[in-house]
């Protein structure tokens, strides 16, 4: 998610989703090649439960293979669902303060 106010700053959240079991195994089968983020993007599901979100869990996503044993990107099918909204357009201070509060952390200590 982009940081509004703080330019080329990103919050993110480390989270799955489905894929289908051919795009797995391709997944699978490309690993440490090199050419990860050419087979993407793969539909899936979104799998997660976000504290401070209405339920998200099957939202539609894109996934977005990448290279060096780095985690996929995840992009949301754009929607009015808080999280996708807030994905695309971005959270400011304030709501990520409040997405580290209610994760049980606090940026100002």
């Amino acid at each position: 998610m982009p940081i509004l106010g703080a330019s080329d700053q990103r919050f993110g959240y480390g989270v799955w989703s489905t894929l289908s079991p051919a795009n797995f195994t391709r997944y699978l089968d490309s690993f440490d090649s090199g050419v990860e983020q050419e087979l993407g993007p793969f539909f899936g599901w979104f799998s997660n439960r976000l504290k401070g979100y209405p339920d998200s869990v099957n939202l539609k996503c894109q996934v977005y293979p990448q290279p060096g044993r780095q985690r996929p990107l995840i992009e949301l099918e754009p929607t009015d669902h808080p999280l996708a909204v807030e994905q695309r357009d971005g959270i400011d201070i304030d709501r990520l303060a409040e997405i580290y509060r209610l994760n049980g952390h606090d940026l100002f200590r």
